[in-house]
């Protein structure tokens, strides 16, 4: 993996532990890869949290997961 890799999957960590408290305030700029990293974390944070299925890894569907859920479907 490279080191952008190791870096974007740190700060998927850290937004999917923020997700876990339900701590929306994400530190990187808005539209930054950082930011993006760590809003996908946060979305499967919050999946743990409310007890619906979950990725505990870097994964790309994280929002879409969370979105569909909070829609209600």
């Amino acid at each position: 993996m490279t080191k952008a890799g190791k870096e974007s999957d740190a700060l998927w960590h850290e937004g999917f532990e923020a997700g876990q408290i339900l701590n929306g305030l994400n530190p990187y700029p808005d539209g930054s890869r950082d930011a993006d990293a760590w809003d996908a974390g946060w979305a499967e944070g919050v999946l743990k949290r409310i007890g619906e299925d979950y990725a505990d890894d870097p994964a790309p569907s994280g929002w879409h997961k969370l979105l569909q859920r909070l829609a209600g479907h």
